[in-house]
């Protein structure tokens, strides 16, 4: 289950990853600053947001529960995609960029600490395998196929859907807590 929603979430970060450069030179979110790029400030802010956030979310997740970091995290990545729909400025992708990445820096590391806190000592291993493996199968199939929305549709589209999937992964993620009544065990 864990691997399920971790790929929901990393289908829509290998889309954001893999076009937003032709997503701002399409809608003329172009020019430079200090030699750079102006969206490569979107990975900047990405990164210094990350940084910041990461040990808030861990803490969280560790003193309330997964659900504390994983909940939040997944709507803030879903609302990242949204917002990403319909951006057309360069405030609004700095904007997209601190708040995709302040559910990245929530839900992954908390879904992976679901993982192993699932698995027992002789499959921690094989735990923490299987998510990277969905981590990264899940960057692969949003770049491929979302890359195939964007050639047939547009991105607007692309990102809308990969709303409704990081979404669906939220959703997957409460349906278990309250189907399986886990949502009182420590750790979930």
């Amino acid at each position: 289950m864990p691997g399920f929603v971790m790929m929901t979430a990393s289908i829509g970060y290998g889309c954001v990853v893999s076009f937003l450069p032709t997503l701002v030179m399409e809608r003329g979110i172009t020019g430079s600053f200090l030699g750079l790029s102006d969206y490569a400030f979107y990975y900047i802010v990405y990164a210094l947001t990350l940084l910041l956030t990461r040990g808030i979310w861990g803490r969280l997740s560790d003193k309330y529960g997964r659900k504390a970091a994983i909940m939040p995290g997944m709507l803030l990545l879903a609302g990242g995609t949204l917002l990403l729909a319909y951006t057309w400025s360069f405030p609004l992708l700095l904007l997209v960029g601190v708040i995709y990445a302040a559910g990245f820096g929530a839900a992954q590391p908390s879904i992976l600490a679901w993982t192993v806190d699932r698995a027992g000592h002789t499959e921690r291993g094989a735990a923490v395998s299987t998510f990277f493996i969905a981590f990264d199968g899940g960057l692969g199939l949003g770049a491929l196929i979302m890359g195939t929305v964007i050639q047939h549709f547009s991105y607007e589209v692309t990102f809308l859907a990969t709303t409704l999937i990081t979404f669906l992964g939220f959703l997957l993620y409460v349906y278990y807590l309250y189907s399986t009544r886990s949502d009182t065990v420590r750790g979930v």
